[in-house]
C-alpha cells in the first residue's frame, strides 16, 4: 500500500490590502480563504484540487474570513491552511494584511424644507430668528457611511443677506450648536460637510429655504 503522508507546501500572498464594502452601515467584507493563496502545491494533489481554510487572531479555521471597520487601524495577521486530497495540511502566516476604507460618506435624503417663521429680533435693521426647530440630521436616515461619520461641519449661507453668511465651515459639536444660531431675514441654506474615520468627505446642501419673514407689525421694527 502506498500512502501519501506529506504535507502540502503552502504559499501565501505577500501582505494584501482588503477593501471594505460600500453598503451604508455595513462596513465589513467576507473574503474566501483561497484569496490568500499564491502558489501552494502538493506532491500528489493537483493545484486545482487543493482546499483552503483561513484564520485570524487565533480564531477557528473556516472557509472565509471577515474584516470590519475595526480592522482599519491595525494590520491583521492571517493564517492560511492548505489541505491535499488526503487531508494532509500545512499552515503559513501572512502578516500585515491591511484593511482599507475608500468609501465616501453619503447623504440619504433630499434637501429639507423648513417652514417660514417671523423674525423675533433685529440686528442692524435685519430681522432674525433663532431656535429654529428640526435643524437636525439623523444618521442612517439623512446621512450614513459604510463605517461611521466621525465629524460633521456646517455652514449657513443667507441668500438675501450675504453679509450674514458664514465665511467657512464650523465643526458641529452637537445639534444645539445649530439650533442656537441666528437665521436672518430671507432664505438661508445650510450646507453640511461629512468626514468619516478614514478622512473621506462629502459636502451637500441638505437643509435649505429656512425662511425668516420680516418683523410683524406693530413692533417698532421693520415693516410688513
Amino acid at each position: 500500500t502506498v500512502a501519501d503522508s506529506l504535507e502540502p507546501t503552502p504559499d501565501a500572498l505577500v501582505p494584501t490590502a482588503i477593501y471594505l464594502g460600500p453598503t451604508v452601515g455595513a462596513g465589513s467584507v467576507v473574503v474566501d480563504a483561497e484569496t490568500f493563496n499564491e502558489n501552494s502545491e502538493d506532491n500528489c494533489t493537483p493545484d486545482n484540487l487543493l482546499r483552503y481554510n483561513v484564520s485570524r487572531d487565533g480564531l477557528p479555521f473556516a472557509q472565509t474570513i471577515t474584516f470590519t471597520c475595526a480592522d482599519i487601524t491595525t494590520p491583521v495577521n492571517v493564517t492560511l491552511r492548505v489541505f491535499d486530497l488526503n487531508n494532509n495540511y500545512a499552515d503559513v502566516v501572512q502578516p500585515g494584511v491591511t484593511v482599507r476604507d475608500t468609501v465616501d460618506p453619503v447623504f440619504l435624503s433630499d434637501p429639507l424644507l423648513i417652514d417660514g417663521n417671523c423674525a423675533v429680533a433685529e440686528n442692524a435693521g435685519v430681522g432674525y430668528l433663532t431656535h429654529v426647530p428640526d435643524l437636525e440630521l439623523i444618521e442612517g436616515t439623512h446621512y450614513g457611511d459604510n463605517c461611521s461619520v466621525s465629524q460633521i461641519y456646517y455652514k449657513i449661507v443667507n441668500v438675501d443677506y450675504p453679509a450674514y453668511s458664514d465665511a467657512g465651515y464650523t465643526l458641529l459639536n452637537n445639534w444645539t450648536d445649530l439650533y442656537n444660531r441666528n437665521f436672518y431675514e430671507g432664505d438661508s441654506e445650510v450646507w453640511f460637510y461629512l468626514v468619516d474615520a478614514s478622512g473621506h468627505e462629502s459636502i451637500r446642501k441638505v437643509m435649505f429655504n429656512v425662511e425668516v419673514l420680516d418683523m410683524p407689525n406693530p413692533t417698532g421694527f421693520g415693516g410688513n
